[in-house]
C-alpha cells in the first residue's frame, strides 16, 4: 500500500510546484513558454540519460549541478526563470518529480485555456494521426473548444476506437461490441 500512497503524495507535491511555476508564468506573461521549456528539459533528460543521474548525485556539489543546469539552459535557450526553477528542484531533492510537474502544469494550462484532454485507443498504428485529427476536429465542432488527443495503440480492441474524456468512456471497438452482444444474449 505504501507505493500507492507515495504515488498520490508525488502527484500532490508535483501539483504544488506546477502551480508555483504557473503563478510566476502569469506574473511574467510566460505561461505557454514555460510549458514549452519544461517539455524541452524533460525531452533532454530522456535523450541524455546521464544528465538526470548527475543532477541527483549526492556527492556532487550544488555549485557543480547549477553549472550543469546553466550550461544546458544556455545551450537550449531556456529562460533564467526556468534555470532557477530546475536548480531549486535539484537543491531540495525534488528533481525526480520534474515529469510529474510537467504533467500537472499542462493540466493547469488546459483548464485555463478550456482545452479538453481526450485519450483514444485504436488497434492499428497507421490510424494514429488520422484518428487524432478527426477527434480534435469533432470536439471543436461539437463543443466549440480545443482538445488535445492522445492516441494509444491497443491491438486487443481488434478494430474501432475507444474514447475517454474525463470519466466518460465511449467504446465503439469490435471487442466492446462483442462484449455487449454476449451480455445481451446471456
Amino acid at each position: 500500500m505504501r507505493s500507492g500512497q507515495d504515488f498520490l503524495r508525488n502527484i500532490v507535491i508535483s501539483r504544488r510546484y506546477a502551480k508555483a511555476l504557473f503563478e510566476v508564468g502569469l506574473d511574467e506573461s510566460k505561461t505557454e513558454s514555460f510549458l514549452e521549456e519544461l517539455k524541452i528539459f524533460v525531452s533532454i533528460l530522456s535523450k541524455v540519460k546521464p544528465l538526470s543521474f548527475i543532477l541527483q548525485q549526492q556527492d556532487l556539489s550544488f555549485k557543480t549541478k547549477t553549472d550543469v543546469i546553466a550550461s544546458v539552459c544556455k545551450e537550449t535557450g531556456l529562460s533564467r526563470t526556468m534555470m532557477h526553477f530546475i536548480a531549486i528542484l535539484v537543491k531540495i531533492k525534488r528533481f525526480c518529480l520534474l515529469e510529474g510537474i510537467l504533467s500537472e502544469y499542462q493540466k493547469i494550462l488546459d483548464v485555463l485555456n478550456k482545452i479538453s484532454a481526450i485519450e483514444a485507443k485504436v488497434a492499428d498504428p497507421a490510424q494514429i494521426d488520422l484518428t487524432k485529427e478527426r477527434i480534435e476536429k469533432i470536439i471543436f465542432n461539437l463543443l466549440g473548444k480545443k482538445s488535445t488527443c492522445k492516441v494509444l495503440v491497443d491491438p486487443s480492441i481488434i478494430g474501432g476506437v475507444v474514447l475517454k474524456m474525463g470519466d466518460f468512456v465511449l467504446d465503439s471497438s469490435v471487442t466492446g461490441r462483442l462484449k455487449k452482444m454476449r451480455e445481451e444474449l446471456l
